[in-house]
């Protein structure tokens, strides 16, 4: 008799587990709806959804409106870059070849202003040269046009 009160008393032990598991999961259950819903409410303030269309499904479609959207705005920025670094690179290409030439020409306006110097010191010797007061055009080696 011992042995089926003791096993009477486990049934009853385990049953009330059993309900506690149910009870305690019933909670779960709640506080995981509650939980969906404080994350619907923050996603229908991130978005600024006015209270009257507050619903689950309204927060839903919004939100998939808005992905929707910025995807088409990622997908137009990506063009834009693109086209911007297009140009860049032919602004680059464009700003080399301005400098090949610029320094080119550096290059020449030192060699013309070598040319001038040394004509000058040439003209400024035959002035100067005793019994030559005038010197022609063609003896400095100058021509006008």
């Amino acid at each position: 008799m011992a042995d089926k009160s003791k096993s009477s008393s486990r049934q009853s032990i385990k049953k009330n587990q059993g309900k506690a598991s149910r009870v305690s999961k019933a909670e779960r259950e709640k506080m995981k709806r509650e939980h969906l819903n404080d994350l619907f409410l923050a996603l229908a303030n991130a978005l600024e959804i006015s209270e009257q269309a507050n619903g689950k499904a309204c927060i839903i479609g919004e939100t998939s409106r808005m992905v929707k959207d910025m995807l088409k705005q990622i997908e137009c920025l990506k063009r834009e870059n693109e086209a911007l670094l297009f140009e860049s690179q032919y602004v680059t290409s464009e700003n080399n070849e301005l400098q090949v030439e610029n320094s080119a020409m550096q290059d020449q306006i030192v060699k013309l202003q070598k040319e001038l110097e040394e004509k000058t010191s040439q003209m400024t010797k035959l002035h100067f040269l005793p019994g030559n007061q005038y010197c022609s055009n063609h003896q400095l080696g100058l021509r006008f046009m």
